[in-house]
C-alpha cells in the first residue's frame, strides 16, 4: 500500500512477516508467547539498524499493536512511528458477539491444544479472502498477545509520530482514532485523515499528506 509510493520518492522500505504470518515459518495464526514476539521484533529492528541509522516503524491495523509493542522495548532504536487504521474502540456492529457455547469451545480447545487456530475472523467487505498469505483463524493465545485493551503505551515519546485513519474506515471511526491519538504522550505528533480511504483500501492520492509530513520530518 504505502511501500511503493515511499520507494518511488527515495525511501528504503522493508516488509516484516511475523512468525506464522505471510511467508514466514510457524503455525498459521499462532504466536507461542509475548516474549517470543518481543525477541522477533528486536532481532528485526537491530538487524535493520545496522544498515540504516534512521529507522521508522510503520504499522497498519494489527501492525499498529506490533509497532507499539516494539516501541516499549526498543524505543531508543526507533526514529519515528507511523500508525495507520487503528483505535481502541471499534464501530458498533462490526464484531458479532460470541455465544457462550462458542466461548467454551474456544477455551477448551486452547487448553487441549493451544497451538490450534480456533477463533475465526470475518467481517463484510474484507480484502484478501482468496489470498493464501492472509490469516482468518487465530489461536486464543495469539489474541491475548495482540489485545489492544492491555496495550501499554510508553510514558513519553520523544520521536515524531503520525497517526492516520481512512475517511471511510469500516472498523474504526475518525473520532475513535482521534481519541487514540490524544492518548499518545508526545509533543511531536500529527493526526491525518486519509481522504477516500477505507480500512485496507487506499485510493491514489490518499497518502499525500502523510508523505509530505514524512518528507518534512525526516530528510532523505
Amino acid at each position: 500500500m504505502l511501500g511503493v509510493p515511499l520507494s518511488k520518492i527515495g525511501y528504503t522500505v522493508y516488509g516484516l512477516d511475523l512468525r506464522g504470518l505471510g511467508l514466514s515459518d510457524g503455525i498459521r495464526g499462532d504466536y507461542p508467547s509475548s516474549e517470543r514476539l518481543v525477541k522477533d521484533l528486536g532481532e528485526s529492528i537491530l538487524f535493520l539498524k545496522e544498515k540504516h541509522p534512521t529507522l521508522i516503524l510503520l504499522g497498519h491495523s494489527l501492525g499498529v499493536l506490533t509497532a507499539l509493542i516494539a516501541s516499549n522495548f526498543y524505543l531508543k532504536e526507533i526514529s519515528g512511528l507511523i500508525l495507520i487504521s487503528a483505535a481502541k474502540e471499534v464501530k458498533p456492529g462490526v464484531c458479532n458477539k460470541m455465544s457462550i457455547s462458542t466461548k467454551l469451545k474456544i477455551l477448551l480447545s486452547s487448553i487441549i491444544k493451544p497451538s490450534k487456530p480456533i477463533i475465526s475472523y470475518y467481517r463484510d467487505g474484507m480484502t484478501g479472502l482468496n489470498d493464501p498469505l492472509y490469516n482468518f483463524k487465530y489461536t486464543l493465545r495469539f489474541m491475548k498477545i495482540f489485545n489492544v485493551k492491555k496495550l501499554n503505551i510508553p510514558d513519553k515519546f520523544e520521536i515524531p509520530i503520525a497517526i492516520g485513519i481512512g475517511e471511510h474506515d469500516e472498523i474504526f471511526s475518525v473520532e475513535s482514532a482521534r481519541s487514540f491519538f490524544d492518548e499518545i504522550p508526545s509533543e511531536n505528533k500529527k493526526f491525518i485523515v486519509l481522504p477516500g480511504a477505507k480500512h485496507a483500501e487506499f485510493p491514489e492520492g490518499s497518502w499525500s499528506e502523510l508523505i509530505n509530513w514524512l518528507l518534512s520530518t525526516f530528510k532523505l
